[in-house]
């Protein structure tokens, strides 16, 4: 089968946040075709799992290393490895280059790659530190007030139908702060402007998305 056969088009937006630091949510991949035996520790490769009964699972995931029965993934931005090898009855393809408003950038793959997911890992441990010892007076600023009749940023809307579903962007003096997918309900803000807009896409949320057009 064919990497078009295998991959629809809502593969090659990249949603979530365990490869935060390499992709952001709605960069668009490129995917290339590459067999198994072709594949090196520290590349970036797309996947599919799926549980019995559940719908199949697109993962973008790093070679940390390999098994008898495939290779052993993890996120950039995951503390534990995946549970379940990737052989080539899963293998979608190796991640050779992203999209980011309108410029192309080339992935680090192998070793490159192992040396990156490395200074990743040491943000992440640093990150997870600093989270434990500002996570209370964080949270305080996010769900009062305070912030936000200090700060008025001017946030714009824009709506997206997708592959994958409706996707409502935020955006910034032209830059991205929010996506939300709405068919998943994923939402991903980035810091600091959760601390305004994360009480009203909590508002949002419960009147739904049809009332934001």
């Amino acid at each position: 089968m064919s990497l078009e056969q295998k991959m629809r088009d809502d593969f090659r937006f990249y949603i979530g946040r365990s490869m935060r630091g390499t992709f952001r949510p709605g960069d668009f991949l490129d995917i290339e075709e590459i067999s198994l035996d072709k594949l090196k520790r520290g590349d970036v490769i797309v996947y599919i799992f799926s549980e019995a009964g559940k719908e199949e699972n697109r993962h973008v995931h790093r070679i940390v290393g390999f098994a008898a029965n495939g290779l052993i993934t993890r996120g950039d931005n995951n503390r534990k490895r995946d549970l379940y090898p990737v052989s080539d009855h899963n293998l979608i393809g190796r991640v050779a280059s992203y999209e980011r408003h309108g410029k192309i950038y080339k992935v680090r793959n192998g070793g490159w790659g192992v040396c990156r997911a490395r200074v990743l890992r040491g943000r992440l441990l640093a990150t997870m530190f600093f989270k434990s010892v500002f996570r209370m007076p964080y949270a305080f600023l996010r769900d009062g007030d305070w912030v936000r009749k200090l700060w008025h940023p001017r946030i714009e809307k824009i709506r997206f139908q997708t592959a994958a579903g409706p996707l409502l962007k935020f955006t910034h003096k032209g830059k991205t702060v929010a996506n939300w997918w709405i068919k998943s309900d994923n939402i991903y803000i980035h810091r600091p402007y959760d601390l305004i807009l994360w009480k009203d896409l909590q508002s949002m949320r419960k009147m739904g998305y049809n009332s934001q057009r």
